[in-house]
């Protein structure tokens, strides 16, 4: 269930909070010598003791690709962070480190392994039949990934059902007390994102203020989840899907619990108007309304964009190679490039454009292919985003701005989109710039999706822009 393990991390800590087993104002090196000074267990809980995390580090990504059934230990997990720059106390910064210190704390103040610790404490009083800490046998998917890579933060194996059963439970007093669930949801501000009009975090718990919903998200090889439920007790949401499913289980979850249809958008700040499939195929898949899609040619200043032809594979080619040393640090796409994965592209986006999925464009400067960029369908109801990449040739030319720009234009344009946003990795100031000479806003941080492997330059952060009508 990745990082919705850390529900169950939370419960289980304020339930031996509530038997006075464990002390939450207590420094963490009380129980563990190896944490980081000054950290509380609240602090671990909510992402908020100034630590740095080991997910996006270069020596991980390394480990689990070479080594993907020999997950590493504390030890080791503390070594590739405590190396990495922390951030400042006090602010919400995710961070999964903490959770392995959680469930090292756990285990040496109940003297029991934290598989037979969750049991006992979560899955048992829940009914959760299907659900487990795994051992290092049970913890192998089907690819010949070992989930305890996620340790405490994300290793738990679960099933839809189940997550139903402790969405429930955790709105009752069977699992916590009324005065633990309000510690529990008490949150700290985050940035407001899609879906989200006033998110925050609380312990192991992400809440919205407007759409009154508390739960989880998670992802990691092989599929992607959200676990929600309204306050109300009315309705929960359990989705799990494949990796890079569009709309993610986040956003469909939300839709669900806000019983939005199709027609609208969950945002609280949304027209009525917004319709989640404005973008259908164009005439040639037998649309009766080309208005539906962009155009097929755009241009702005000296840029012109175009969509991608077959017969652009050579040229795409030489692009992408002749462009090496600036994307692959950034586009992990990038890397090893060559023919099959240049017709692949190019015959993706041709099925994209028939479905609505995305619109890719080549960016054109005079008769020679300066890079691409497109609008894609992946951030919900009544929104696109825009991603791009550039030439090397023709970097620092303002030539992804005035893309970008075309492309802002000829979104807003068609019906029902009320919003555009542009993601990047928080490291990648270059990428940047380029909303915020648009005269986007930046609406904050969140943790990567992970469309792609991670980059090597990436921070595991992404940072989101936002341009409204």
């Amino acid at each position: 269930m990745f990082s919705i393990t850390k529900m169950f991390i939370a419960v289980a800590c304020l339930r031996l909070a509530g038997r006075r087993t464990l002390g939450l104002d207590k420094d963490a090196r009380t129980w563990l010598p190896a944490a980081p000074a000054g950290a509380t267990v609240p602090e671990l809980l909510s992402h908020t003791a100034g630590l740095a995390d080991y997910p996006a580090t270069d020596a991980y990504q390394a480990a689990v690709a070479a080594h993907p059934a020999e997950p590493w230990d504390l030890e080791q997990i503390l070594k590739v962070s405590l190396a990495e720059s922390s951030s400042e106390p006090g602010h919400f910064h995710y961070c999964d480190v903490g959770y392995w210190l959680l469930g090292a704390i756990i285990e040496r103040v109940t003297r029991t392994p934290l598989a037979e610790l969750l049991a006992t404490e979560v899955f048992g009083p829940t009914e959760m039949t299907e659900t487990a800490y795994p051992d290092l046998r049970h913890s192998i998917t089907a690819d010949g990934y070992s989930t305890l890579w996620a340790g405490p933060a994300g290793a738990v194996w679960s099933t839809a059902a189940d997550l139903d059963k402790f969405l429930a439970a955790l709105l009752s007093e069977s699992l916590l007390t009324a005065s633990a669930r309000a510690a529990m949801s008490q949150a700290t501000a985050i940035e407001p994102h899609s879906p989200w009009p006033a998110p925050g975090y609380g312990l192991g718990l992400m809440t919205d203020q407007v759409l009154h919903t508390i739960g989880h998200g998670g992802n990691g090889p092989g599929y992607q989840i959200a676990a929600f439920t309204l306050l109300s007790g009315d309705r929960s949401a359990v989705v799990i899907t494949a990796p890079h499913t569009r709309p993610d289980p986040i956003h469909q979850a939300v839709r669900w619990l806000t019983k939005q249809p199709a027609e609208s958008s969950p945002r609280a700040s949304s027209p009525p108007q917004m319709r989640l499939n404005a973008l259908r195929p164009g005439p040639d898949s037998g649309d009766p309304n080309p208005m539906n899609r962009p155009p097929e040619s755009l241009s702005h200043g000296q840029v012109s964009l175009r969509r991608w032809r077959p017969d652009d594979a050579a040229a795409l080619l030489a692009a992408v190679i002749e462009s090496q040393d600036d994307l692959r640090p950034w586009m992990s796409w990038a890397d090893h490039y060559d023919q099959d994965k240049a017709a692949e592209f190019l015959a993706g986006c041709q099925e994209q454009w028939a479905s609505g999925s995305a619109f890719v464009y080549a960016i054109i400067v005079g008769d020679q292919i300066a890079g691409g960029a497109g609008l894609h369908n992946r951030v919900g109801d009544g929104g696109l985003e825009i991603g791009y990449w550039v030439h090397s040739d023709w970097t620092g030319r303002g030539i992804a701005t005035a893309a970008a720009a075309a492309l802002t234009t000829a979104a807003l344009a068609l019906p029902g989109i009320q919003r555009v946003e542009i993601y990047h990795d928080a490291a990648n100031a270059a990428s940047g710039r380029i909303p915020a000479k648009l005269g986007y806003t930046r609406l904050g941080d969140q943790p990567a999706r992970n469309l792609w492997p991670p980059a090597p330059s990436e921070s595991g952060t992404d940072v989101i822009w936002q341009f409204t009508q």
